[in-house]
């Protein structure tokens, strides 16, 4: 992550709770006296500084009824205590989820922790956080209490300082687990009331003036008001939603007429016992008023918009939820009464994005229940699932081309929905529907690491039974390929094997030669894994021959470079040559840019790797017409191929500047796989260059890294990798090899980034000169100094991070990445840090070890 939180800036001001904001604040950061009976949870805080006394509570569990306001008030304690936890203060909203075996992944996701191999996300959580000082707030954990109180347990053992802030119904029921239980806002008398300026004060009477004022303008407390909203206040509980959405009604009712239809709800529900009501009920009791209180096209709304997850759109709510009662056009008007009434909120993701629309949970629960009763829950969630299965094929992200930055953060945005309609099409027998959508979520998947997910997903789709298994065709086929690969890339060989087999089996039924081919193809990369050079060849031969048949002109190109990678790989360079060069031939024809550029490389690699000196280029131009393209996926690879062409001619300094280039893109787009690759890169050139403790250090931070990352060193790759390390083994005696090489696998990914660019914790003062040097004239508008700040996102810097090397404040430098987005048209900082490398701006380590 590049920032030290993620809380959300409040859009109403925060009302009241000083005292629950400084009791919660001193529980969590007090010192306070172990007990010999404390689980080891809670010993750990024991274990730190302050001669042996505690700091505080680990875990803090806010508890309380829905709608009492736990979650504000957890936000707003955390914001208090960001110069607390120097590591960051980080929100994990649990409301959208449904999976109780996703809640390490959501978490994992927040630190934008990929998994790229077979370690699960709770492992990666352990693995990250050991050694970081952070609170998470992990909100709304009741309807998955038994997953978070086994997440919050098991990353407590591990992680000596993180401490957890926990908003839930019920307690997690852990050890060493404390409690705080959120109370009701404070309450007037219910007879003889203060004067105005006393009566002001309490804390649910203020929110009601507060928000009702924001719904009607100059809205005020008044003698003749006065006794109504401490009326309405008491009857609710002072439940702060219960209290926004009365106020909420003003614009339609005066207090008077709101505290007669509310205190006629209750004794309903109540049957007239005033004290036998629970909280519960009470907020039960407010959202049946509130629901009876809306005209019927807005019940008809609000009842449907509960078919959405984490948040939808104006466009969206017009084609799922108009018709039978509600029209497309009178949406807006509707939508906005909605708002209006505080049963809707507006938020947007980013400047210039449409707007986007949620529901609270709580209330999003009470529609869903609406929606049933009305017997509309089965039509909405199909056509929901019709509308977000047509999202993720029409936006399906693909590695080649421009645009696909876009496409990638587009899901993003809307992958609660596609949740949601995943399990939709799996609850509701809708097999067919739900492949798709699966198959258009592959690439989408194994980008941001959700392979475990992706994998169950497939499962529970495929486990569906259905007449006859031939008659979902290609669709199934996909998803056993995509299932089948991401076993592969996880090591479970026995079920890719499985999976593959099937899938062959399935396409020849169905007689689609292309479906057979892909699945050939697909079985290849599981031999080509496994080191079986000789049946990856002979499956992709085959693959290529029934696509020449059928003359598949894009396919045939594909083909043609897997079988010129597997034969390359068997050290067979000039067939792997003729074979790159007929791909590039074909995508010549097609006019395909971007897989040109993608068949410039593999040309260039093939030349390196044989040390024909056509290598470099090839290679440079691959990465002229990649960059023309703005291509992302192919630059860092021509980048680090031309670093392996530089290596070989014993150019190591510019090896080592290309490696470091492509190192600092691979790292701003989160790509661990290849980040590993550039670093086991610069270890042979510190190698080359004499510096054999500098490689053994990067080669044992790369070892250990792989082995957190559950990502093992293709076949290909093992040969280069064994020759570095039996020369590390001739250079250095074996005692001070070991010491070394321990010394890297104790780093973290972040420390050995930093190690690889030859920085320390603190920016290296003459490599800062240099970039300031390099940013002295001005590049594509940007100033010196925007030049100076592109520079040190290149090379991985958070703004903290820059604000201290600049000696600046963090928000100078969020003014800045903010000039320079506009500036160049850029919606990303992994597009600053290629935008730097492409001028020039990132320097090359000269830090010796």
């Amino acid at each position: 992550m590049t920032e030290h939180n993620n809380l959300p800036i409040a859009l109403t001001r925060f009302i009241g709770r000083e005292k629950e904001i400084a009791e919660v604040k001193r529980l969590l950061t007090s010192p306070s006296s172990p007990t010999p009976s404390l689980s080891p949870v809670a010993q750990f805080s024991d274990r730190r500084e302050g001669g042996g006394k505690g700091v505080g509570v680990r875990l803090l569990t806010l508890t309380g009824s829905g709608g009492c306001g736990k979650t504000r008030l957890a936000i707003q304690v955390a914001d208090s205590l960001r110069d607390k936890f120097p590591d960051g203060v980080w929100l994990i909203e649990l409301g959208s989820l449904a999976d109780s075996a996703l809640v390490s992944q959501t978490v994992a996701s927040v630190f934008d922790l990929r998994q790229a191999g077979k370690l699960a996300p709770i492992d990666l959580l352990k693995n990250f956080l050991r050694a970081k000082n952070v609170l998470l707030v992990l909100d709304n954990c009741e309807h998955l209490i038994h997953a978070c109180a086994q997440l919050a347990e098991s990353l407590l053992t591990s992680c000596p300082d993180l401490k957890i802030l926990a908003t839930s119904r019920e307690a997690l029921n852990i050890a060493g687990e404390s409690l705080y239980r959120v109370p009701s806002l404070t309450l007037p008398p219910t007879q003889d009331l203060p004067a105005l300026d006393i009566l002001a004060q309490y804390e649910s009477i203020h929110l009601f003036v507060e928000r009702a004022d924001a719904i009607a303008p100059r809205f005020e407390l008044t003698r003749d008001n006065a006794p109504f909203i401490a009326q309405i206040c008491q009857r609710v509980d002072g439940i702060p939603l219960a209290i926004e959405l009365a106020a909420a009604r003003v614009k339609m009712l005066t207090v008077a007429q709101i505290a007669a239809r509310l205190d006629n709800v209750f004794r309903l529900l109540t049957r007239g016992s005033i004290n036998a009501m629970p909280r519960q009920q009470t907020l039960r009791a407010t959202m049946d008023w509130s629901f009876d209180l809306l005209s019927e096209p807005e019940r008809i709304l609000f009842r449907r918009l509960a078919v959405f997850a984490g948040g939808f759109t104006l466009d969206q709510a017009e084609v799922i939820c108009a018709g039978d009662g509600l029209h497309a056009d009178d949406m807006l008007d509707v939508l906005a009464d909605l708002v209006d009434k505080s049963l809707v909120s507006v938020f947007k993701y980013e400047e210039g994005a449409a707007a986007r629309y949620r529901m609270l949970e709580t209330i999003r629960q009470y529609a869903s229940e609406k929606m049933t009763e009305a017997g509309e829950a089965y039509s909405l969630r199909a056509r929901h699932l019709d509308f977000f299965l047509q999202v993720a094929e029409e936006t399906e992200p693909k590695h080649e081309g421009s645009g696909a930055n876009q496409r990638m953060n587009h899901l993003h945005v809307e992958y609660d929905n596609l949740r949601v309609a995943l399990k939709t099409a799996h609850a509701l027998g809708l097999v067919e529907p739900g492949l798709r959508l699966a198959s258009a979520l592959g690439e989408f998947w194994e980008t941001v690491g959700y392979l475990s997910e992706a994998r169950a997903t497939c499962r529970a789709l495929l486990s569906l039974s259905v007449e006859s298994r031939s008659q979902l065709g290609v669709a199934r086929v996909r998803v056993l390929n995509l299932a089948g690969y991401w076993a592969i890339l996880q090591g479970d060989y026995a079920e890719a094997h499985q999976l593959l087999e099937e899938s062959t089996a399935l396409a020849e039924e169905i007689e689609d030669d292309v479906s057979v081919a892909r699945s050939l193809k697909y079985r290849s990369f599981a031999a080509l894994t496994q080191g079986d050079n000789t049946a990856a060849r002979a499956l992709v031969e085959k693959s290529l021959a029934i696509l020449r048949q059928l003359d598949d002109q894009p396919s045939i190109a594909i083909s043609l470079t897997t079988l010129g990678l597997v034969v390359r790989d068997q050290g067979d360079y000039a067939r792997a040559r003729t074979l790159f060069e007929e791909a590039l031939a074909i995508r010549r024809a097609l006019n395909d840019r971007n897989a040109i550029a993608s068949s410039l490389r593999d040309l260039g690699s093939t030349a390196q790797a044989q040390g024909d000196p056509i290598a470099e280029a090839w290679l440079e131009s691959s990465l002229k017409m990649s960059q023309e393209l703005n291509d992302q996926f192919e630059i860092p690879r021509c980048l680090h191929d031309l670093g392996l062409v530089a290596a070989s001619r014993g150019d190591t300094e510019h090896a080592q500047k290309l490696f470091s280039q492509s190192l600092a893109i691979f790292q701003a787009q989160g790509d661990k796989r290849n980040t590993l690759k550039c670093i086991e890169g610069l270890a042979g050139t510190a190698s080359a260059n004499g510096r054999h403790e500098r490689a053994t250090r990067l080669l044992g931070a790369a070892e250990v890294l792989r082995e957190t990352l559950g990502v093992p060193m293709l076949g290909m790759y093992r040969a280069r990798h064994t020759v570095m390390i039996r020369n590390l083994h001739d250079r250095l005696e074996s005692n001070r090899l070991a010491i070394v090489w321990a010394e890297g696998r104790a780093m973290s990914l972040e420390q050995a980034i930093q190690y690889a660019f030859g920085e320390a914790i603190e920016y290296d003062q003459v490599e800062l000169a240099e970039t300031r040097q390099a940013a002295k004239t001005k590049l594509d508008g940007l100033t010196a100094r925007e030049c100076e700040v592109a520079a040190l996102i290149a090379v991985g810097k958070s703004n903290r991070a820059i604000a201290e090397v600049l000696v600046l404040s963090e928000r100078t430098v969020e003014g800045y990445v903010g000039n320079i987005l506009n500036k160049l048209g850029f919606n990303a900082r992994t597009q600053i840090a290629a935008w730097a490398v492409q001028r020039g701006l990132v320097q090359p380590d000269k830090t010796l070890p």
